[in-house]
């Protein structure tokens, strides 16, 4: 099988784009029939990844944002997978995002950045965070959890919705979704 692992799939235009970031650590386009299309490339050079964490189809522009976790950085690419710009970000471990805004982004991040974190420390913390879209700022924090206090129960990746983008807490068994630069549970708010 070409595909070990899925982590995450989407749908748009007609094609399956399916995430596998453990095995062949690729991005997979398939047709509604089930016809392989295309798929990222591994390795260092300038069009290829490394380990593509988590991925999002950016609708308004028809463009692919691809997380690079090993060399923390933003990849986009076209609808066939063609790379159009690669920027690195230092040291962010981002988990999961989604763009909330023309100039938002909805993160699930561990802190503390891997360049703060010192041998030993046991305090890791997993927000969800608002970051400016090229990542020079944190808007908000939302949902601070600490990794001994969950083990290995984590947030869920964020998911768009028509008027919000929405993630599941299982460590508190909430849904929440943030809208309007402000997070509310299901019990909060008026649909």
């Amino acid at each position: 099988s070409i595909i070990g692992n899925i982590r995450r799939v989407d749908y748009f235009q007609g094609r399956f784009y399916i995430l596998d970031s453990d095995e062949s650590k690729a991005l997979f386009i398939f047709s509604s029939e089930g016809n392989f299309i295309s798929k990222t490339k591994y390795g260092r050079g300038p069009d290829e990844i490394l380990d593509p964490w988590d991925f999002y189809i950016d609708q308004t522009k028809n463009e692919i944002l691809i997380w690079d976790q090993r060399v923390f950085s933003m990849q986009v690419y076209d609808l066939n997978l063609n790379l159009k710009s690669s920027k690195s970000y230092g040291n962010l471990a981002i988990r999961n995002f989604v763009i909330s805004g023309e100039d938002t982004l909805f993160v699930f991040a561990q802190s503390p950045v891997i360049s703060e974190f010192k041998e030993g420390q046991e305090n890791i913390n997993y927000n969800y965070l608002v970051y400016t879209k090229d990542f020079s700022e944190v808007i908000q924090k939302y949902l601070p959890i600490n990794s001994r206090e969950i083990l290995q129960i984590t947030l869920s990746s964020p998911l768009c919705v028509s008027n919000g983008t929405e993630c599941i807490a299982i460590y508190d068994q909430n849904s929440y979704r943030y809208r309007t630069n402000q997070i509310y549970t299901y019990n909060d708010l008026v649909f």
